[in-house]
């Protein structure tokens, strides 16, 4: 299948759930209100004129970053990501119609990758 939309976002750094645990909640709130915010900025700019696919649609994040977290973590570490992608696609994210799927690579430098396709 190919990508109807790639959102590349520089600089968006997902975080484990382990190392969330040890932060003061004001923390782990600030980061996600700001990739949230990083999302819903990337995604209007790059989606803008584009058609999106209605549901079923396939959902793919893609997490850059200099170590590679476990499945479970990575997973939990894209909640704000997920939850602003299906508010932009104006779905609820459990929606059985849209199938989110988790990936990662090693880099240097820390992005995410949000790609939509149909199903």
């Amino acid at each position: 299948m190919s990508s109807i939309l790639s959102v590349h976002i520089e600089g968006l750094r997902t975080v484990s759930p382990n190392v969330q645990n040890t932060e003061h909640w004001t923390v782990r709130n600030k980061r996600k209100k700001e990739q949230q915010k990083a999302v819903y900025f990337a995604w209007k700019q790059t989606a803008f004129g584009k058609r999106i696919p209605k549901p079923p649609i396939v959902v793919r994040l893609t997490r850059f970053g200099p170590r590679l977290l476990d499945g479970d973590n990575l997973q939990a570490s894209f909640k704000g990501v997920r939850d602003t992608v299906a508010d932009l696609l104006k779905v609820d994210d459990g929606d059985e119609r849209i199938r989110f799927e988790y990936d990662q690579r090693i880099d240097r430098d820390y992005s995410v990758v949000i790609q939509v396709e149909a199903a």
